[in-house]
């Protein structure tokens, strides 16, 4: 079978860009693939991060056989046509394209138009997000025009196939568990990091800091915790707003008296990083306010290690509550000390290993590509 997929990919950095790099690599495996990703994703003046693309990581997360066709221009319409022509000239049964905000409107509305209405082609949506994060008045909008001219949808989790299925009355929704991300486990490369001088216990926070993650819960949880538990906070990741927003998180750590416990490595980790912070921490703790899934659960379950996450999007249709992992309610930094605790208390870091090891074939690629396999079969229809 032929399958375009349109989407960000090496070297575009986060979740969005992995996942379809490491999707296509399975994919090619089975099918004729064709990718095509962006030369300009974001304008700078739009783009809150430092960079918008990886290029530090000596591990990259790409294709050596399908090397990404860099074609589309987000504010330049002339390249969404060149996309159809050479989707078109392709001739894919599928075309799969990646949903996560509407500021792509346009570019995906546009593409898809013409792909459906000018080409025997399945479109499929694959929704990362129906809506994003942070939602603004206009988002139902345009991602309802965005998305009206697919002819399938993808989710990865019951909450977002209901908010699309309210979007769009009458969608074909297929609702499917997020793949794990095991390519950060091969990228793994050791790493001296003792100059952090973590503690024995060391719980992590991984990624993008953003409002909506919940950060700042963990942090006002963690004088409950040195109560009971001796450890460190582990927070990896770029602060997406700058020096302004990590102000925000700096100034409480002071006011609480907790720099001592707590770590801050504020920049992009490199691929062949990633695994040092994880094998260095015991659990990694997802505090969201909202979520509608996470790679970092992905991530963390690929390098074996036990998740708390909140009772929110689909992340405890991913995490199973005191099997793989604890799952507590948003907003409560109470509920996170506890949780953490609780974990430490018990020891149930090897019963929580062990199960993770036995949910490995749930989250595998070869599922999700079979998701794709009926839907050229009909059997969605």
């Amino acid at each position: 079978m032929k399958i375009a997929l349109i989407g960000p990919a090496h070297p575009y950095r986060g979740g969005i860009s992995h996942y379809n790099t490491v999707f296509c690599q399975n994919l090619e495996k089975k099918h004729q693939i064709k990718a095509i990703s962006f030369k300009r994703l974001y304008p700078k003046l739009l783009f809150p991060g430092k960079d918008q693309k990886d290029l530090d990581s000596e591990k990259k997360i790409d294709t050596e056989s399908i090397k990404a066709e860099e074609i589309i221009d987000s504010i330049n319409s002339l390249t969404w046509f060149k996309t159809y022509k050479r989707v078109k000239k392709f001739k894919p049964q599928i075309v799969m394209m990646y949903w996560w905000t509407p500021f792509f409107t346009f570019v995906f509305g546009s593409i898809a138009y013409m792909i459906r209405n000018f080409t025997k082609s399945k479109v499929v949506f694959l929704c990362h997000n129906v809506v994003s994060h942070e939602t603004r008045f206009i988002d139902n909008y345009l991602t309802k025009l965005a998305l009206r001219n697919s002819d399938y949808f993808i989710v990865h989790a019951s909450k977002e196939k209901k908010v699309l299925e309210k979007l769009i009355p009458g969608a074909k929704v297929i609702q499917h568990v997020h793949p794990t991300y095991d390519v950060f486990e091969s990228a793994f490369k050791k790493k001296d990091i003792s100059h952090l001088k973590l503690k024995k216990k060391t719980i992590l926070f991984f990624g993008f800091v953003r409002e909506y993650k919940g950060l700042i819960y963990l942090i006002k949880a963690m004088p409950h915790i040195l109560k009971k538990v001796d450890l460190d906070l582990l927070i990896v990741g770029e602060f997406w707003g700058g020096s302004k927003v990590k102000k925000q998180y700096t100034d409480l750590i002071k006011k609480l008296k907790l720099e001592k416990n707590i770590k801050i490595i504020d920049s992009y980790v490199p691929n062949e990083e990633v695994g040092n912070y994880f094998e260095a921490s015991d659990i990694v703790v997802l505090p969201y306010l909202s979520a509608t899934n996470s790679g970092i659960i992905q991530i963390s379950f690929a390098l074996n290690k036990p998740v708390i996450v909140t009772n929110v999007g689909g992340l405890p249709e991913v995490v199973t509550h005191n099997k793989t992992g604890l799952v507590i309610p948003p907003k409560d930094e109470q509920a996170i000390a506890d949780a953490i605790i609780l974990y430490y208390q018990q020891k149930l870091r090897n019963k929580f290993i062990k199960n993770i090891k036995k949910e490995r074939h749930r989250f595998s690629w070869d599922r999700l590509i079979e998701v794709v396999e009926d839907i050229e079969k009909g059997k969605y229809d």
